[in-house]
Order: C-alpha cells, then structure tokens, then sequence
C-alpha cells in the first residue's frame, strides 16, 4: 500500500490551473485530456510512481488524472478552455490572456469569486441520525449521520408549493429510500406525474435545481449498450473513437466531486430492454458494490483501464409505466436492485387546495370533477381486464395557475381529447361502454 505522504507530494488540484492550460496550450491548443495529463505531468517532471499512483479513494484512475479533471472543470467555469466534443479540450481567447497576464493564485482567486463551485461552497449541515425527520412508523437501521439540505435549497417544501400532491411524510420516506438504496424506480398509471415527481426528488435529494448534477435520459426500444454506456462512434476524421455515454458521463462528474450527490433520471425504464442497455451496469448498481473491490471490466476497455466501479454519491430514479400493455416486463435482476414505489391518483384535498388557491377554481366545480374521476377510477379499477394500474392520474385534471379562466371549457377538453381517447383504448373491444364512461364525465355539470 503506498504511503499517503506520496499523494501529499503531489501539488494539489488548485495548483494545476495554470500548469493544465499551459500544457494545453503546449500541444497547440486542441488535445485529448489522456494528451494533457501527460503533458501537464512532462512539464512537472512527475516521476514514473507519482504517475502511476492510483486515486486514493479507490476511482481506478490515477491521482494525476483526478487532480488533472479538476482543474479542467475549474478552467471551464472560467471560460479559459471549451470542450467541443468528448474527451477533447480547446483553449479559448480568454485563456491567452490568462497565459500572459495571471498568476495560479490569481486564477484561483478568480474561481472563489465565482462563488459557484459545488466542491468548496456547499450550503449543507449534518445532524445525527436521531435528528432527521422520520415519518410515522419508520425505523430504518441507517448510517449515525445524515446529511439534509440547509434553509434555502431545493426541499420537500418547494415540492408541495409547485403542485405535489403526495403526502409529505411519504415524500421523505421516498428520499430515505433512495438515499439507503441509490436505486429508485416511481411505477404508476399513466398521469400519476412519474416524470415530474422523479425529477423534484432528484433536486431534493442534491439540494438544488442543477442540471449538471441532475441528467434525464429516456429508454426507448432502439437505445443499446453502447448508446448508454460505452461504444464505438466515428469521428469527423474519418476514425472510430471510443465514447462514453451518458452513464459514464455522470459516473466521472461523481468521482470528481465526491462530497456532491449526482442523480441520472431514466425515464420509461421498460419501453427499453434494460438488462441489455445496462450490461455489467446492473451488478455494479447494487448499493453494496459501490467500491472498488468489486470493480468490474467493461465491455469496451480504454487501454490500461483495469475496471470501473460506481460512486455511492451517484443515484439512480427512473419512472415505469404500469399500464401500457405494449411494454416489456422488468426482470428480478433488475428488481432486485432497486425500490419501487407506487403512485396513484391524487384527487383529494390537496388537489383541490391546488386547483381553488392557486387557479381560481369553484369549490363546486372541483367537487364536481373529484367526483366523476373517484367514479370512473372505481369502474376500471373493478374490471377485470383492467385493475388499479389502469386508473387515470391526476395529472389529466389538474389545470396550470393562471392559464385556464373557463374551467368549463379546459374540463370539457380534457375529457374529449385526452381521457375519451385513453378510454377506448382501454376498452377497444367494448367501444359502447367507453362512449358511456366518457359521458358520464360530463354530464348534468351545470357550469359547463
């Protein structure tokens, strides 16, 4: 095992600022990264060890490229150097005149005036486990501490304001799962807000709306391995490039940031073949195997990379729709490795708290509409061909603030050009009692 005073000889990710983009611009100002790394270490007459010397935190990458990656991110954020396609890094005019004209210190001072790094100027505190809120009947064994969002970041509270109907002791609970299980897929009808709602916990759970921390891609039929983790792709020079993908993408952001929380949100997990699009991504995603003990080789290898492994700071929330028959089952494998929880229409009180408050709407009209949904939820709910996963959500029925001013109007369009046509496809084999379900939605409503 080496000695830590061989990393404390290192210089520290601050001090490459300056150094990475005079090596960039060393080699002409356009490089690969693996080309700067080596570069960078030329001109700092590393010696053969200090460049071999894995990260210590066990990312399978070494100390040099970790510290490297850095202050590349941190030259980014300065505009000194772009990054026009994956794995290549160009100078800027700006950096010229960084060149000529700063010193290291100088540059870093200009990043902490910046006030945006996510690794030195995060808003957080930690309290003991005992003191997180816990909702009724919860007694989860978890770490001794916990670390939760500070006043002013992105909360369960912001939730509710922009139009959460969930209970919000059930929305913590959803949190506390994903936290302990970094693997979480919402399953629901459709119109439950699946999308909506995995996005929301995926800011409450990093704290704020940041799009570098939180990533949505969708699975679709077409999307393979290689679109999602690593494949092949040819370049403008005619060559085949080896490209990481999304997955890979958020993985590399986490390791470099490891006090930061990441979040991927797939959406329609099984319109795709996941055990295909995933791969060896799937035994890697169990939270236990989030180290590099249990690294694993990729199918498509970088030369010299040995294996790769998960952060634990990198999460997982995808959506499932429960009800479309056109979609492929989800195998145990994958089951295993995540927890599911279960949306349902929200068409209570909170919902109409939302639609009176907040739209403008009559207590009558809202009863009226909370009625007729309860009623026809029930219907299908008791049909055997269908069941609970066929309900129609929420989502159908609940207007935007300040873009209806005829609830008669919208409430009649909803149901002739969203829910009628839901209805015969559910019943396409009974046309009548479709018709029949989608007129008993509207009539004698007198404010029609």
């Amino acid at each position: 095992m080496q000695s830590m005073a061989i990393y404390d000889n290192l210089p520290r990710q601050i001090d490459l600022i300056l150094p990475s983009l005079q090596a960039l611009n060393d080699l002409g100002g356009s490089a690969s990264k693996h080309k700067v790394v080596e570069k960078l270490s030329d001109n700092l007459e590393l010696t053969e060890e200090s460049r071999n010397l894995l990260h210590k935190k066990g990312s399978n990458q070494t100390e040099v490229d970790y510290r490297a990656a850095w202050a590349r991110t941190l030259l980014k954020k300065l505009k000194a150097v772009e990054n026009p396609r994956r794995s290549i890094w160009t100078i800027t005019d700006k950096s010229k005149w960084y060149l000529e004209n700063s010193t290291n210190e100088e540059l870093e001072k200009q990043y902490k005036d910046l006030g945006k790094s996510s690794i030195e100027h995060r808003h957080i505190q930690t309290v003991t486990a005992d003191e997180v809120p816990r909702p009724n009947g919860f007694s989860g064994q978890h770490e001794p501490t916990k670390t939760v969002l500070a006043p002013g970041d992105y909360s369960i509270e912001d939730m509710v304001s922009e139009g959460c109907f969930v209970e919000q002791d059930r929305i913590r609970n959803t949190l506390q799962r994903l936290h302990t299980k970094k693997n979480l897929i919402l399953q629901g009808p459709p119109g439950t807000g699946k999308t909506w709602l995995a996005k929301r916990l995926a800011w409450a759970l990093v704290g704020q709306k940041d799009e570098k921390k939180v990533r949505a891609v969708q699975f679709h039929p077409n999307l393979s391995y290689e679109d999602f983790v690593r494949g092949w792709r040819p370049s403008s020079d005619g060559t085949l490039d080896l490209v990481d993908g999304p997955f890979l993408e958020m993985r590399e952001a986490a390791i470099m940031d490891e006090e930061g929380k990441y979040v991927l949100v797939i959406e329609e997990v099984n319109r795709g073949n996941p055990a295909q699009i995933l791969g060896e991504m799937l035994t890697l995603l169990e939270e236990d195997k989030r180290d590099a003990d249990n690294a694993l080789e990729l199918t498509y290898k970088r030369e010299g990379e040995q294996g790769i492994h998960l952060p634990p700071n990198l999460y997982i929330v995808g959506t499932m729709n429960i009800a479309d028959r056109s979609l492929a089952l989800v195998d145990l494998a994958l089951r295993r490795r995540f927890a599911f929880v279960d949306l349902v229409p929200e068409i209570g009180e909170r919902w109409k708290d939302w639609g009176r408050d907040r739209c403008g709407f009559d207590e009558s009209v809202l009863s009226d509409i909370q009625d007729r949904m309860s009623n026809l939820n029930e219907t299908i709910e008791s049909d055997s061909k269908l069941g609970r996963q066929f309900q129609v959500g929420h989502s159908y029925v609940t207007p935007q603030p300040g873009s209806e001013t005829n609830p008669g109007a919208w409430y009649q369009d909803v149901v002739e050009s969203e829910i009628g046509p839901l209805l015969d496809e559910y019943w396409f084999d009974e046309p009548s009692k479709a018709q029949r379900e989608r007129e008993k939605l509207l009539e004698g409503l007198d404010w029609l």
